[in-house]
């Protein structure tokens, strides 16, 4: 038959499996099995990257505008994947969870030294009237 274009194999690139295709959609840049799967590919932007396959992945740690360390974690307080590291420390400490009206605080102020010696956790009235205290005998 003369019309019938060169096929070959191609792997999906996102369920792995081998298919054929005609290599000028190779070419072209073909590089799912089916529509479905090229829709899916092009919403998570046709590349795996998410976490350690980002080039610029470093570890699940990162740095808050504040200072706070973040990590990467599930955790409730979580916030797109990424938790305070000082509220996962206090709770190892604790042995539960922290409640809904407990703070950690950090004794030195160091906002990212977050070792257990350097970690209290509070009630959020007494961390309040704590840091005013401190605020009231700068001023004075």
């Amino acid at each position: 038959m003369p019309n019938q274009p060169a096929m070959t194999w191609s792997i999906c690139d996102l369920c792995k499996r081998p298919y054929r295709v005609a290599r000028k959609e190779l070419r072209r840049g073909r590089r799912f099995c089916s529509k479905e799967h090229a829709n899916i590919g092009r919403r998570r932007g046709c590349r795996n990257q998410w976490g350690e396959n980002n080039p610029n992945w470093k570890g699940g740690r990162t740095k808050h505008s504040k200072g706070y360390a973040l990590v990467r974690a599930e955790h409730p307080r979580s916030h797109n994947g990424y938790v305070l590291e000082h509220i996962l420390v206090a709770e190892k400490k604790l042995g539960r969870m922290l409640l809904d009206d407990e703070v950690v605080h950090h004794k030195n102020e160091v906002v990212d030294d977050n070792t257990e010696e350097n970690i209290k956790v509070m009630l959020r009235g007494e961390h309040t009237r704590y840091h005013s205290a401190r605020r009231f005998r700068r001023v004075n």
